[in-house]
């Protein structure tokens, strides 16, 4: 069989069918739909996925993260990574938009930070997708990059609610917002 519906493709994964349905949208899946509007992915599609997954194209989250931090930059990760520890928060790191969209997909973290300029899907793209799912309303997805507003806007700009944080990012201001997010105190002033 060269195709699969979405709960095989969940149960051959491990993720709930929701998550398949989003890699679908999001591109990382090749499906297409039954005249009943039911989807089927290729078997060719899920197999590469399995690949990338099995070499460890993508950093393994934390069990359950609280926040997913999308970053190319390898020092921005570790500020980040370093930065969450102290303030008791788990977190997943992913390299650019697509692998945060995978990741938001099968973890449903309370808060994600983007870098907007990044290889492959960039934050624009990640964060539009985001804004669009009603089920992500509850989720803060807060931007971090060195553009400025103008610059912003002349990519297509974001969804006014998106909190936009300059870089260098004000650690003690990002703490504040993950923390009221999370509804933790954090320890670890910055």
């Amino acid at each position: 069989m060269d195709e699969l519906t979405t709960r095989q493709v969940a149960e051959m994964l491990g993720v709930s069918v929701r998550t398949v349905q989003l890699w679908v949208e999001a591109g990382a899946l090749s499906a297409w739909k039954t005249p009943g509007g039911h989807r089927r992915i290729t078997k060719d599609s899920v197999e590469a996925l399995q690949s990338a997954r099995a070499q460890g194209t993508r950093q393994p989250p934390e069990e359950h993260p609280q926040l997913v931090v999308v970053e190319d930059d390898r020092s921005m990760q570790k500020l980040y990574l370093a930065a969450c520890k102290r303030w008791g928060v788990t977190v997943a790191v992913a390299n650019n938009g697509f692998e945060g969209l995978l990741m938001v997909g099968e973890h449903r973290p309370r808060v994600v930070i983007a870098d907007l300029q990044m290889p492959g899907m960039d934050g624009f793209e990640m964060v539009q997708t985001l804004n669009k799912r009603p089920e992500y309303a509850d989720t803060l997805v807060l931007v971090v990059t060195g553009l400025s507003g103008s610059e912003i806007q002349a990519r297509g700009g974001l969804p006014e609610d998106i909190p936009v944080l300059r870089k260098p990012v004000q650690m003690n201001l990002l703490r504040d917002l993950v923390c009221k997010q999370l509804e933790i105190n954090a320890e670890g002033g910055e």
